[in-house]
């Protein structure tokens, strides 16, 4: 055998491998790389401009690229060059953090003389969902969109009218305000024509949309036990005829600051958790930045509340400073309300609010806020002020919980605990009206037992399964006289139910319901429910079998999952049973949720044969 020869055919072989690598490689390398995801999806709802009948295929296609190439460019304005994704896919909603609708109205509504008012767009504060109004861009103001002769739509500016609004209204839920001191409105839209030319945010709302990229849609934390203001706007202000509204119910303020240590702070307040304390440790509640404490015309000399806004004002230490990321709450007694006025149902407010903190020990104050909502005449209601108090809300029941956005602070009323899993357990008030799941923030042991009525203290979360649920304080709970809670007794069909004021997105409010169920919504609840066990899992020895599903004749198979204490064996197969449990539920292998009863005790599960 000629090894010698074998050797040179071998090599040249991989010399002609080595050369395709090669070319292979360098196709490769021209190929464009992925592009890197974005931090910011926004949804944008445009079946309104789909249903207009003065725009053709074409137009629309073009208005509707025109909107989200404006709230696309507007926004990384702040975010950063390809930090932001707009979409108008349907099935982008539930990935996105914010989602614009465009509605085929004119946002009508009625001002103190009756007088019919409209809005370009708008925003409801702690909402992820803004709104723009149509007919105010293509009937009200239609000529303004429209060159030509005959007119015709210029698609490029009536897409840019309504992007520039949508995202000033967007700038909004990450917790931007109105930069009334400078008349310019957060960015400066002063008419329809200028709307068109396509507008940026200011350096103000800029920096604060940075600060609050991460945090759920801007809303101030209303039941943290410690001192506060609460923003209180009058219905009817008495203002002179040219007022103009930027959101009901809001009420701008001059903010300045001083102090020899206000460079090393931020200032803000309390709004609900995105982290879970991962970042600074407070599983209850985010800093919510509004600006930083040197007062600069360029940085946030205005702040905005809306009605019934708990604000717990507190400093956050500067990156670089001694203090970094220290979180300074103001001390109680060191936030002073003046200039009080008494409005015409005979309350009182106060037009004016100072903070001071003492922070290195010496006397004097080291930092100092003020803000007044008097700095802008016939602009800012006359009647509206602020007013004082110790902020523990209103406890609320399990379903009024289960309706916040997510990253909400609760506190829960007196529910009974029903049936507890190991590290987490259900509670349900005595009229049976909603159940919730509880995990503990901690591992702080919590002596509990089903039938203890319980009031807890936490965060309302969703979890992996599309569960809602409340994380609760393990260092507050109250142990309180209990009611007997009796299951609630339902058909197959109606395990799990439908949407309960569900709305998706990162920030989820409501509980998602179960895709053909009827009925309400009964997720959390103690249920009980019945069937013939058509399939027990087949676990090999020596696991033991952890579910059992049912079927009633409504053709549906309700899983039915069991802990260790209930003994499955073949026997129970096609046994008509009766099973016990919390209505829950989980998504199955196309991310479908789908319901699922979980059984605890040994009397949970009963033959009826």
């Amino acid at each position: 055998m000629d090894t010698t020869s074998t050797r040179g055919r071998g090599l040249r072989a991989w010399a002609v491998l080595a050369a395709i690598l090669c070319i292979a490689g360098g196709m490769l390398a021209a190929l464009p790389s992925p592009a890197a995801a974005a931090d910011i999806t926004i949804y944008v709802d445009t079946r309104a401009i789909d249903a207009r009948t003065d725009l053709t295929a074409t137009e629309k296609d073009e208005v509707k690229a025109a909107i989200k190439e404006e709230i696309k460019r507007n926004l990384e304005t702040a975010f950063g060059p390809g930090k932001v994704e707009v979409t108008d896919k349907p099935s982008d909603k539930k990935k996105a953090n914010r989602t614009v609708t465009i509605k085929n109205d004119l946002g009508t509504g009625t001002d103190k003389d009756g007088n019919t008012t409209h809005h370009w767009g708008e925003w409801v504060h702690g909402s992820s969902n803004t709104t723009v109004h149509l007919k105010n861009y293509m009937e009200r103001w239609g000529s303004e969109y429209k060159t030509g002769t005959p007119p015709k739509w210029n698609t490029s500016r009536l897409g840019k009218a309504i992007g520039t609004t949508a995202a000033h209204e967007l700038a909004h839920s990450f917790s931007a305000g109105h930069d009334d001191k400078n008349t310019n409105k957060m960015n400066t839209a002063n008419s329809a024509k200028e709307l068109g030319d396509g507008l940026n945010l200011n350096d103000a709302a800029k920096k604060t949309l940075t600060e609050n990229k991460a945090n759920p849609p801007c809303k101030a934390v209303t039941n943290y036990s410690t001192e506060c203001c609460i923003a209180s706007w009058w219905s009817d202000p008495l203002t002179a005829p040219d007022h103009e509204l930027h959101e009901t119910g809001s009420i701008t303020t001059l903010a300045t600051f001083g102090g020899p240590m206000a460079p090393m702070f931020d200032f803000g307040w309390w709004g609900p958790d995105a982290d879970r304390g991962a970042t600074d440790g407070n599983p209850w509640g985010n800093f919510v930045f509004k600006s930083t404490m040197n007062g600069s015309l360029t940085d946030a000399p205005t702040i905005t509340f809306f009605d019934g806004w708990t604000a717990h004002f507190v400093l956050r230490g500067r990156t670089g400073t001694i203090y970094e990321g220290q979180l300074l709450p103001v001390p109680p007694g060191d936030m002073v309300l003046t200039n009080p006025i008494v409005r015409p149902d005979g309350s009182e407010v106060f037009r004016e609010i100072h903070l001071s903190w003492e922070i290195d020990g010496l006397p004097g104050p080291d930092v100092s806020a003020f803000m007044t909502t008097e700095a802008f005449g016939p602009l800012s209601p006359l009647f509206s002020g602020f007013r004082k108090a110790i902020a523990v809300a209103e406890p609320v029941s399990a379903g009024q919980a289960k309706a916040l956005a997510e990253g909400s602070y609760a506190t829960l009323a007196d529910a009974t605990v029903t049936r507890m899993f190991g590290d987490h357990f259900y509670v349900e008030p005595r009229d049976r009206s909603a159940g919730i799941r509880v995990e503990w923030w901690s591992e702080a042991p919590v002596a509990l037992q089903e039938g203890f009525g319980v009031r807890l203290r936490g965060v309302v979360c969703t979890s992996a399964n599309g569960e809602r649920l409340l994380r609760a304080d393990p260092a507050y709970v109250q142990i309180v006289p209990s009611p007997l809670i009796v299951p609630l007794g339902m058909a197959n069909g109606s395990v799990g139910g439908g949407d309960f004021l569900f709305e998706a997105g990162l920030w989820p409010s409501g509980q998602e319901g179960i895709p053909g169920m009827h009925g309400a919504n009964n997720t959390g609840l103690l249920v009980r429910t019945w069937g013939r066990v058509t399939e027990i899992d087949p676990a090999p020895l020596p696991e033991f079998p952890k579910w059992l599903r049912i079927e009633d004749g409504s053709r549906r198979n309700i899983k039915c999952t069991v802990t260790e204490e209930i003994l499955l064996s073949p026997i129970w197969l096609g046994r008509f049973v009766s099973v016990t449990g919390i209505s829950s539920c989980e998504r199955d292998a196309a991310e479908q949720l789908v319901p699922i009863v979980k059984l605890k005790r040994p009397d949970d599960l009963l033959s009826l044969e």
